[in-house]
């Protein structure tokens, strides 16, 4: 017997832009990005992470930044449900520097956040389009009623 359930989740490959390669795959990620729920665990990680941050102004040692890395590849599996750091980062530290200075983690965020965010709005669409459908019959007030009744 076998149970099939549509969770939404789509494959999304992963690719490598650097100054001397262009496009090389560093991996699939599945995730819905169109759960609701990531916005709350990201708002979590962003607290978590930014807490691991502000102790580390105090005595910034290779330990805590070890700490760090780990903590914020943890927080971005939550965040997706899924293990997408090992695909994102590889061997690499999310606070790995790219060229412009930003942090690798927040370029994986840039990059996630308007697939997220589109997917958002296209599911609360199809939701209110399913849902409209489902409640049209009942928008006639006329039906439904006991003989004397009225809307």
């Amino acid at each position: 017997m076998e149970l099939v359930i549509d969770r939404g989740v789509k494959s999304y490959d992963i690719k490598l832009i650097c100054s001397d390669i262009d496009g090389t795959l560093l991996g699939v990620i599945k995730i819905n990005p169109a759960d609701i729920g990531i916005s709350g665990r990201f708002v979590s990680a962003r607290n978590a992470i930014a807490e691991l941050a502000e102790q580390a102004k105090q005595d910034m040692t290779p330990e805590k930044i070890l700490a760090m890395d780990t903590t914020i590849k943890a927080e971005l599996n939550k965040v997706f449900g899924s293990d997408v750091s090992s695909v994102f980062f590889g061997g690499l530290s999310a606070l790995a520097l790219a060229d412009d200075g930003a942090f690798v983690f927040e370029k994986v965020l840039e990059a996630v956040a308007p697939l997220v965010e589109e997917a958002h709005k296209a599911g609360i669409a199809a939701a209110e389009a399913r849902l409209k459908k489902h409640t049209a019959v009942y928008a006639d007030f006329s039906k439904g009623l006991a003989p004397g009744q009225q809307a």
